[in-house]
């Protein structure tokens, strides 16, 4: 007779709109750049990725805000939604359904700073979103750059006034995966989307009197130092139970994995509660206990996790949830201060989050 656990049985998910990006997100994410041992599994369903053991070789976060408090917002009145970065914002129209890019502003960058608004808006996440699904999308943008940046040999030896480039981007997402991926702080039901980039540079040069001229051929690979060009390929592993990218996987034109990107942390990558009000905190921290009651969270085992505010994994314990009953949680060695709440199954999804003080 065969006998199978429930909690070794996996289903392909479907995520729905509660990834969307909101005002006050923040994604935190670790970058390995060595990526040992991984590799891109092929398409299918029902699958396991371990990437429990990446290093964190630096870190890389996304701080989303209201347009109009960031630089650049005046050239997307259509905006509703930023991303501040590095010397880099962008603006984004966010829908009941989707999320579309609208453009970028590089205001600290000598060569291609200013606004760089795509002729229409880039649908670059859409929900629902199942297994097989696919869709494509495409930006094209224009600046110019001072001749005084661009060597003479680039342009015939001719002495030019500006240099027009002109980037197009043809983006094809296909959702080619599902399953179970693993990193150090938790386990996630998955879709992978397969995204496949195309890159294309045109170079023009304005010469005084004579007007514009293609100088593509001989001035590309220059520009393409600075903005990339060729096809790409990057893996990309969506969960819907948390915002933002829980894993990320860059190949090189070989197929080759380059680095891997994960979610670092649990704290500032704003996790999704699995069912609002599910459980209740009843009261703060006393004599080391916390005290929560199932209001319908189904029963079982589950792992109620402690963090920090600033994402310090602080305890976890097994605890058996019965509805419409109240469970105490051990909380020895939670220090002072503003702390958070997960409570996860087996399986590693998350049912529901809180927060609490301890005085």
């Amino acid at each position: 007779m065969l006998v199978a656990s429930a909690w070794e049985i996996r289903a392909q998910i479907t995520i729905n709109n509660s990834i969307l990006p909101s005002v006050g997100d923040v994604y935190n994410y670790a970058v390995d750049t060595v990526s040992s041992g991984i590799t891109v599994t092929a398409s299918g369903g029902n699958q396991s990725w371990d990437f429990s053991k990446l290093a964190r070789h630096r870190t890389t976060s996304v701080k989303f805000v209201d347009p109009a408090s960031v630089q650049g917002s005046a050239s997307f009145p259509g905006a509703n939604l930023a991303s501040a970065g590095q010397g880099q914002n962008s603006f984004y129209m966010t829908t009941t359904k989707n999320l579309a890019l609208l453009g970028v502003y590089n205001g600290g960058n000598p060569l291609f700073g200013g606004a760089n608004v795509f002729d229409k808006p880039a649908v670059i996440l859409r929900t629902p979103m199942d297994y097989q699904d696919n869709y494509d999308y495409t930006t094209n943008t224009q600046f110019a750059i001072s001749g005084a940046f661009v060597p003479d040999s680039l342009t015939m030896g001719l002495k030019v006034d500006s240099i027009r480039v002109k980037v197009r981007q043809d983006v094809s997402v296909l959702v080619d995966a599902w399953g179970q991926v693993t990193l150090a702080t938790g386990q996630y039901q998955t879709l992978r989307q397969k995204r496949t980039t195309s890159t294309a540079l045109s170079v023009e040069a304005k010469v005084p009197i004579l007007g514009w001229f293609d100088v593509t051929q001989i001035a590309s690979g220059f520009i393409g130092r600075f903005l990339g060009s060729g096809v790409s390929v990057q893996y990309v592993f969506l969960s819907n139970t948390s915002k933002g990218e829980i894993a990320a996987i860059s190949t090189d034109t070989t197929g080759a994995v380059t680095q891997v990107s994960f979610k670092d942390g649990l704290i500032g990558t704003r996790d999704i509660e699995g069912e609002a009000g599910a459980i209740r905190l009843m009261t703060p921290i006393v004599l080391d206990q916390l005290s929560l009651s199932n209001i319908s969270v189904p029963d079982g085992i589950y792992r109620v996790e402690q963090w920090s505010a600033d994402g310090r994994f602080l305890t976890s314990s097994d605890v058996f949830l019965q509805k419409g009953t109240e469970s105490s949680v051990p909380a020895t060695g939670v220090q002072s201060g503003y702390n958070i709440v997960l409570v996860r199954d087996r399986n590693g999804a998350i049912h529901w989050s809180g927060r609490y003080v301890r005085l």
